[in-house]
């Protein structure tokens, strides 16, 4: 398999350092630089829900001061501030919220998954298999492991499992042989030779 192909040369997205891709979605020269990339996008995100929390806290702090004079003045402004406050404090609540649940989710896709393992290893060495199936059968699930009738892939045939070989009757002898391939229908070179030689026979008397 060849490993050499690139797509070209790009430039880093978080360092601008210009390299070579070996993949079509590399966008980052290293795994370092897509890392800090991806905390820096972290960084403003939450710096995001901060700044907005805290411009909130601000004008809560800001209403309450206000409430405060009005409860003192007795002002008719009271009630609608009053709204104004619980309003304000639902959506601090429910940005909280909102960034809990992202850090959650964040902390759960940089959990470490576990690593596939490779399928436990096998002695396969008396097993009646083609080259192509002697390959693959190392890296099949235990389960897949069956023994191989031949392979069309290799340019041959399908044969006959050596431990159960599927056995006909030759219609040009009559003897019982076992067959090699699928479509095998008589037991040699000769019977087969004979047969086409008795149909030609036949086919030259009905024309006469």
């Amino acid at each position: 398999m060849n490993t050499s192909t690139t797509y070209g040369q790009r430039s880093c997205l978080f360092c601008g350092k210009p390299f070579e891709a070996v993949t079509l979605y590399q966008f980052f020269c290293s795994s370092e630089c897509r890392g800090q990339r991806r905390r820096q996008q972290k960084a403003a995100y939450h710096a995001r829900f901060k700044d907005r929390i805290t411009a909130l806290k601000k004008r809560v702090a800001d209403l309450e001061e206000e409430i405060e004079l009005l409860k003192r003045t007795e002002s008719h402004e009271l009630k609608e501030a009053r709204k104004e406050l619980d309003q304000l404090r639902a959506e601090l609540e429910a940005l909280r919220k909102e960034r809990n649940l992202t850090q959650d989710i964040t902390r759960q896709r940089t959990v470490e998954h576990p690593v596939n393992r490779a399928a436990p290893a096998v002695d396969t060495s008396g097993w009646d298999f083609c080259l192509h199936m002697s390959l693959r059968a190392p890296r099949l699930p235990c389960g897949e492991r069956e023994e191989c009738l031949g392979c069309e892939r290799m340019g041959g045939n399908r044969r006959a499992s050596s431990n159960s070989p599927e056995e006909r009757v030759c219609p040009a002898c009559g003897k019982t042989f076992a067959i090699r391939h699928g479509h095998q229908k008589y037991c040699s070179h000769h019977c087969r030779s004979a047969a086409s030689k008795a149909k030609e026979k036949q086919a030259g008397n009905d024309d006469a």
